[in-house]
This record gives structure tokens, C-alpha cells and sequence, in this order.
């Protein structure tokens, strides 16, 4: 295995050959930690230098400046400060719902949708990760390529590093998200939870339905 297919096998899809059969992986997770994970990684100035130490950075200021005037809070919508020029997770669900979604930000491999990406209904995937379930899709996809083990570790930490967000800080991350607009989020990213048997958040409540 390359270190190119490694790549490739955290950045959702790859293609190998081992023995000259051809085996398509996907690597998936629950889409609302996928964007959290994201923005806390990408799009968060680190505490201490106050910086975005990512290619992001630069997306994160747009975004602050093109969404926060739809901040539910209208009192955060002035710029409060110089530091005060990074999007918050309310502008970035914002962006996400709001902006062209044939738009390059909005393809972005950080959150693109599952659907856009890889075509999940149109490839037959032999093998699919959940990094909720890593360690035991680990063993069978560890069993199935006959990995050489440095390969299998490289890739076992790789994962194990990037599930590091919890269901907790999820929940967390979203209470400063109108309950309409993760609503609406949720119902743009549904074929996401449903393709790969994600439930519905637990702590979010159903969208009204519209009287008869």
C-alpha cells in the first residue's frame, strides 16, 4: 500500500489493488462531527497565538464577514474587537446553508457532503470505515487486504487521531445554533445520515409540520 492510498483512505475514498483485485473503500462518520471536527480544527484560532494555522483561515474571515450579519443575537452582529474577525459555528451552519452549492468553499473536502463527494449510490464500495467503529472495521479491512502491518498502524492511528471529537462537544458546539437552522442543516445533510445509517441527533427536535 502507498503512502498516496493511505492518503486517500482519510480523505473519504480509495481505490487499491492487492493481489490484482480491485477494492473501493469509503471512510464515513456522523455528519454533525464531521462539520465540528472541521470548524474546531480548521477554522478556530488557536488560544494561545490567537491564529489559524490552516489553509482555512483566510475562508473563515469571508465567512464572518459574509454571514454574521444573520446571527439570531443581533447584538454579536457589530464587530465587537480586532480578534473578532473569525467565523463563529452560528456563520459557518449559515455559510453552509446560504452560500452556492456549486460554489469552490462549498466543495471544500472538509465538509463537503458524503452524496456530492463520492457518489456512494453509484459505486459499489467493498469496504466501508466509521470511525465510531474503527477499531473492529480496522481488523476486517486489516484481514481482507492482507495489509502488511506498519501499513495497517499508519492508517489505524491516522483515524484514531481524527475521532477524537465526542457526541458530548457535538451537542455542545450546536447549543449556539438556532434549533431552525441546525433543523434545515440537518434536512440538507439527511441523505448523508441515512445512506450510512446515521440516526437523527437525539436532542434534536423534529420540525413542525405545516397544518393541512
Amino acid at each position: 500500500m502507498s503512502n498516496e492510498d493511505q492518503k486517500e483512505v482519510l480523505l473519504v475514498t480509495a481505490v487499491l489493488y492487492i493481489n490484482s483485485r480491485k477494492i473501493l473503500i469509503i471512510s464515513v462518520r456522523d455528519p454533525f462531527t464531521r462539520l465540528v471536527s472541521a470548524f474546531r480544527d480548521k477554522m478556530v484560532p488557536d488560544e494561545k497565538t490567537k491564529e489559524i494555522k490552516s489553509y482555512l483561515a483566510p475562508v473563515s474571515m469571508m465567512i464572518n464577514q459574509q454571514y454574521r450579519h444573520k446571527r439570531a443575537d443581533e447584538s454579536t452582529r457589530a464587530r465587537s474587537g480586532p480578534l473578532d474577525i473569525y467565523a463563529t459555528f452560528e456563520d459557518f451552519v449559515n455559510f453552509l446553508i446560504y452560500s452556492n452549492p456549486r460554489g469552490n468553499l462549498r466543495n471544500d473536502a472538509n465538509w463537503r457532503t458524503y452524496s456530492a463527494a463520492c457518489t456512494p449510490c453509484e459505486n459499489r464500495y467493498d469496504v466501508i470505515i466509521k470511525l465510531e467503529t474503527i477499531e473492529e472495521d480496522l481488523q476486517y479491512l486489516k484481514w481482507e487486504l492482507a495489509m502488511e502491518k506498519q501499513d495497517w498502524e499508519f492508517i489505524r492511528k491516522q483515524h484514531q487521531e481524527a475521532a477524537k471529537t465526542t457526541d458530548l462537544e457535538v451537542q455542545e458546539m450546536f447549543k449556539s445554533v438556532p434549533v431552525a437552522l441546525i433543523q434545515e442543516l440537518y434536512q440538507r445533510m439527511r441523505k448523508d445520515f441515512d445512506m450510512f445509517g446515521y440516526p437523527r441527533p437525539h436532542w434534536l427536535p423534529q420540525r413542525p409540520q405545516n397544518p393541512t
